[in-house]
């Protein structure tokens, strides 16, 4: 075989393998929130197992990013993933972000305390001078938010690391080492069942909400104009089918949501 024909032959397999159509990937982001998204379950979170199937329908590829909630969002702001899960829309206008139309699920803002504790939420005022845990980022209503950040609350407030920031709620309010704990109903008791703690807390209280920091949805983080747009008709189309289709209950069933 002659010098050119072996070139040629080899510049055309160069040429295959660069115009070659393979799934385009997405980097789906997500912390561990579990029934949403889930990092030490065997199941990845109803969130997660949803958009993954949308996608997937679609001849994408998801790629898993998984870590600390700080982490995620500033990667999001920077463009390093394409999807963020769970946000709610306080977080998206926060980020700066868009997000699919139909929300995949609703926040339901609670507060607990240990089983044996008489305290019970009666307003704002009564959040004073109680020890309490947080997460590092999250987006919490107003009420919370302004004790985090008062001056005068700053000792009783504890953050945690979002990465294992749940967990680490639910074993301080067992054992005691905080007061309160500000969380979603759905997660909360989620994360209470996997280290059986079930039966040593109760809710002592309900977060009063807007719908801004309710409804949950998939974060749009991709800086590129067109994938933005057609991720979302994606996102929207594959969430209203199965939606309609009764596969989204299907779906939230797995994780004991309704």
């Amino acid at each position: 075989m002659s010098w050119n024909l072996r070139l040629g032959c080899l510049l055309l397999g160069l040429s295959s393998l660069a115009f070659s159509d393979g799934p385009e990937s997405i980097r789906l982001g997500y912390d561990d929130f579990c029934p949403y998204s889930c990092l030490k379950d065997a199941k990845n979170g109803y969130f997660v197992d949803t958009v993954q199937q949308v996608l997937e329908a679609q001849g994408y590829k998801v790629v898993a990013i998984k870590g600390s909630w700080a982490r995620l969002k500033t990667m999001a702001q920077k463009g390093q993933l394409e999807l963020v899960v769970p946000l709610t829309r306080y977080e998206t206008e926060e980020l700066k972000l868009e997000r699919n139309s139909l929300p995949l699920g609703t926040i339901e803002g609670r507060l607990f305390t240990h089983k044996s504790s008489s305290w019970r939420f009666k307003g704002e005022e009564s959040l004073k001078g109680q020890s309490m845990a947080v997460i590092r980022d999250y987006g919490y209503p107003p009420v919370i938010s302004a004790l985090i950040n008062d001056p005068a609350q700053r000792k009783y407030i504890l953050t945690l690391a979002s990465d294992l920031g749940t967990d680490q709620q639910v074993q301080m309010l067992a054992s005691q080492r905080v007061t309160i704990v500000p969380s979603d109903r759905n997660a909360f008791l989620y994360h209470a069942r996997r280290h059986g703690l079930e039966n040593s807390v109760q809710i002592a209280g309900e977060l009063p909400m807007e719908h801004l920091y309710t409804d949950l949805h998939v974060g749009i983080a991709t800086q590129q104009p067109e994938l933005r747009k057609k991720l979302r008709q994606v996102l929207d189309k594959g969430i209203e089918d199965l939606k309609k289709s009764g596969q989204l209950n299907r779906i939230k069933a797995r994780y004991g949501v309704n």
